[in-house]
């Protein structure tokens, strides 16, 4: 009887199974049929990828509507389109609101998962840098999330009770290990984004050590690596990206790789055989303040749960 009243309770497996057949049921009608208008816009813009509707380095990608995202436009700096996830976000409060003055999104803790359609390309050369065989791999356009995934989305994702401040839901959801991290993407059809997947993000064209410029000190005002603050609470990349060198560390999808390995399309690397797992981004509650490079990883172990540990999600387009 136990058991039974809690697979019948609120938050129990049958109300989860009626949530996700709901969500499964309707999820073509709310992100393909009802936003037509916008996906029409969307798929012209970067069609066309005038410099003025889109960025030019789209270089007339035909994109198709893509299940479950919904577009959002332009961001103004960067050119390059932005969509929201509506499954991760809260029923009717899903998309954040532009700011009109700026035409910046402002990220809030009920927001979706707002990918950044980054155009394909390879990693650029840092100065000074010999040129790999990673350099010349390369990435086909992909899906990254603009911010870190924040509590909320991780609450809604794993459909736990929504107990949490306003403020508390919009900080990175962090202490995760690979498992959770990869689990909590994967079923949305997401993913973690490979190592020249995350750097390629992260750098967003530049050739320095940091995208802010050749010092660390650039990295003030721009970059968190004190302690944890909501998404987007500083400053974007070139792309677009918030938090990458700063807030949370953030998973990779594949184990430590051998240098000279990257495949095409997306830069998997084969592994290494160390068994370590990689992870980039900031360094909340590290004391020793590791590298915060943009080219330098960190092996884990893949069950390792440390407080700085959260997640960027990835996704491939579809056609």
């Amino acid at each position: 009887m136990r058991g039974l009243e809690q697979f019948t309770s609120p938050t129990g497996l049958l109300a989860g199974v009626r949530e996700r057949l709901d969500e499964a049921t309707t999820v073509q009608q709310r992100t393909i049929e009802a936003p037509r208008t916008r996906w029409d816009e969307a798929i012209a813009a970067i069609a066309a990828s005038d410099g003025v509707t889109a960025s030019a380095q789209y270089a007339h990608l035909a994109l198709t509507p893509q299940l479950g995202l919904v577009p959002l436009g332009m961001d103004p700096d960067s050119r390059l389109w932005e969509f929201v996830h509506l499954a991760s976000g809260t029923r009717g409060r899903e998309i954040p609101a532009r700011d009109a003055a700026t035409g910046r999104l402002g990220p809030t803790g009920d927001m979706g998962i707002v990918f950044v359609l980054l155009p394909g390309g390879t990693l650029p050369v840092e100065a000074g840098q010999e040129p790999a065989p990673r350099n010349a791999v390369r990435l086909d356009t992909f899906f990254l999330a603009k911010y870190e995934l924040t509590q909320g989305q991780r609450m809604r994702l794993l459909r736990l009770p929504i107990d949490a401040a306003a403020g508390q839901l919009a900080l990175p959801a962090h202490g995760l290990n690979w498992f959770d991290a990869r689990d909590l993407v994967r079923q949305q059809g997401c993913e973690l984004p490979t190592q020249l997947q995350w750097e390629y993000g992260c750098r967003a064209g530049t050739c320095t050590p940091w995208w802010t410029g050749a010092a660390k000190e650039s990295l003030v005002g721009k970059e968190n690596v004190g302690d944890l603050t909501t998404v987007g609470a500083l400053v974007g990349n070139p792309f677009g990206l918030f938090d990458t060198l700063g807030n949370a560390w953030e998973w990779c999808r594949e184990a430590q790789g051998l240098p000279g390995s990257e495949r095409a399309g997306d830069g998997e690397r084969k592994a290494d055989g160390t068994g370590y797992f990689t992870a980039h981004g900031g360094v909340y509650g590290v004391v020793h303040d590791a590298d915060t490079r943009a080219g330098r990883f960190v092996g884990l172990s893949p069950s390792q749960r440390l407080p700085s540990l959260g997640v960027r999600a990835c996704r491939r387009v579809l056609p």
